[in-house]
């Protein structure tokens, strides 16, 4: 089951578009702080707290079992591609040799390692001796898309009440994995930050779907893993355009239960 929340922050009066989204849909939560590029933890902090407070679906038969198992945590410039995030799940569920554990504190995206805070003061990312006195940062999870399950996130949320707030999200969730010991599965080309769906629209369905094959080599399996989950460099009537091409292509593939 999925569903889509924005966490937007404070606007002006006389900004009315939150307010008409909000209206029309109901996935907007705002949070009492000014849009910032410093206070994004901010934000996730208060997605981790929606989704503990509310993000539960039981089901009827089965009261105990909740049905809303993994969370995706995504930008709003980023082509999500559904099929192979459901893929990517299920192979998550058969997989047989994860424990109840590792289950449970699952955490998956495009791992950064040995990152090191910047000390050059007319830097954007610029961080001080005072806020963070370490020559290197913990291992962090790329928050641009990345995939949890539900149960961390409730972890992560309790956990941000002691760790010390940071100014970037990415960086913060790594300091909170590290603080819990958790261990953050890369998979660097599903998530990857720096991919893109580098082609142009255009009304030739033949030069489209060959486009879109290629991006996966012409190897486009449902029961694989392997194809990318998500796509960055995308804003709003693009992101519209997109999705149109491909669901009005009526593109049809062929499952190989073969491939593993």
């Amino acid at each position: 089951m999925f569903f889509a929340i924005h966490i937007q922050f404070s606007t002006n009066a006389h900004n009315t578009s939150v307010e008409d989204e909000s209206a029309k849909y109901g996935d907007i939560i705002q949070i009492d702080k000014i849009d910032y590029y410093y206070y994004s933890s901010y934000k996730m902090i208060m997605m981790l707290r929606w989704i503990n407070d509310y993000c539960t679906s039981k089901s009827r038969r089965a009261p105990h079992i909740d049905l809303r198992k993994y969370v995706l945590f995504v930008d709003d410039d980023y082509y999500v591609d559904l099929d192979s995030l459901l893929l990517y799940i299920y192979s998550i569920d058969e997989d047989k040799e994860m424990t109840t554990y590792e289950r449970r504190t699952f955490l998956t995206g495009e791992l950064h390692e040995k990152s090191r805070p910047r000390r050059f003061i007319n830097d954007r990312w610029y961080v001080s001796i005072n806020d963070y006195p370490y020559d290197m940062y913990p291992n962090y999870i790329s928050t641009g898309c990345f995939l949890m399950t539900r149960y961390n996130a409730r972890l992560y949320y309790i956990a941000s009440k002691y760790i010390r707030l940071f100014y970037f999200d990415h960086v913060y969730m790594g300091l909170l994995s590290y603080s819990m010991s958790t261990n953050l599965i890369a998979n660097n080309q599903l998530f990857s930050t720096s991919l893109s769906l580098n082609y142009k629209l255009n009304n030739n369905q033949l030069r489209f779907l060959y486009q879109w094959k290629s991006i996966f080599n012409n190897q486009i399996y449902f029961n694989s893993t392997k194809n990318p989950i998500c796509f960055r460099g995308y804003r709003t009537q693009k992101l519209i355009d997109i999705w149109n091409q491909i669901h009005q292509t009526n593109l049809t593939f062929t499952f190989d239960s073969s491939i593993k």
